[in-house]
């Protein structure tokens, strides 16, 4: 593959032939993944894509893509418009895990398309059993994460403000740096309630879909709800007795709340769209 034209193309959106495989827990194929792809960067011969739902990513070697170009069936996505990657390897994802095989040639699939795979039916009380256990595990790892990273960044932030620190300046800065925390935290959560989704049978009952909007609703205010508190402890090692704006916090966990429900809704309404294809 021309390494300079993948170059040019960094940043935009691609949709990959032959299409991801989705396997379920028991490494079954459930179906094919039409999700677009952005082309995140070129390092030396890899190029590393990342899934703009899941958050999945891949790094390829440039002998693993064929081709690139315009998708004549693409549509504009946002602000990037989507282009077709075509590979010689198919991409199976399953869980956090992404696995690439060769395939005989470019573009073509080596697993079962979309509806050949047996698929197992998933009713919504087996999936209300193990589903909340196994989002509170996903989640309890990466909450755990996040706030481990959040540490790291607010003494980095401290380092950079020196003499700031206690400062009106300084307080609206670190209120706007875990504002952005509030939206990291949205897009980990939106990727645990997939994963379970997906590993777990990929049931489409509105039972399901309200179990899930309730769980990541519920663990993403939590998150929000530690932040102030998180704060008062840091400053308060500076001797600072300030509030953070409380009104921008909300507003950010607001944003941040109706995004990740939002984009769980589309996800459900696309899954159903595609199985009653």
């Amino acid at each position: 593959m021309n390494r300079e034209k993948l170059v040019k193309n960094i940043g935009q959106l691609v949709l990959l032939q032959p299409a991801p495989i989705r396997l379920d827990r028991h490494g079954r194929a459930i179906r094919d993944i039409r999700d677009p792809w952005r082309l995140e960067g070129v390092s030396g011969q890899v190029a590393r894509l990342t899934n703009t739902l899941t958050d999945h990513f891949v790094d390829l070697g440039l002998d693993q893509i064929y081709s690139y170009g315009s998708d004549p069936n693409a549509k504009n996505i946002g602000e990037h418009h989507t282009g077709l990657l075509q590979l010689k390897v198919q991409l199976a994802i399953s869980g956090p895990k992404v696995t690439v095989q060769s395939t005989v040639r470019p573009g073509e699939p080596i697993l079962p398309p979309a509806g050949t795979a047996p698929r197992v039916v998933v009713t919504f009380e087996e999936f209300a059993k193990d589903g909340p256990t196994y989002f509170r595990t996903l989640w309890g790892k990466r909450n755990g994460d996040l706030w481990a990273s959040l540490g790291r960044r607010v003494e980095a932030f401290d380092r950079k403000e020196g003499d700031q620190i206690g400062s009106v300046g300084y307080v609206a800065r670190l209120d706007s740096l875990l504002q952005t925390e509030i939206a990291t935290a949205s897009k980990a959560i939106l990727s645990c309630a997939l994963q379970v989704h997906q590993e777990l049978g990929m049931p489409l009952e509105q039972a399901v879909e309200d179990l899930l909007l309730e769980l990541a609703g519920e663990y993403l205010r939590v998150f929000y709800k530690g932040l102030p508190g998180f704060a008062a402890r840091h400053m308060g090692r500076y001797g600072v007795r300030r509030d953070l704006g409380p009104r921008a916090l909300t507003h950010a966990e607001a944003l941040a709340e109706v995004h990740v429900l939002n984009s769980i809704r589309e996800y459900f309404r696309a899954e159903r769209s595609i199985s009653k294809a």
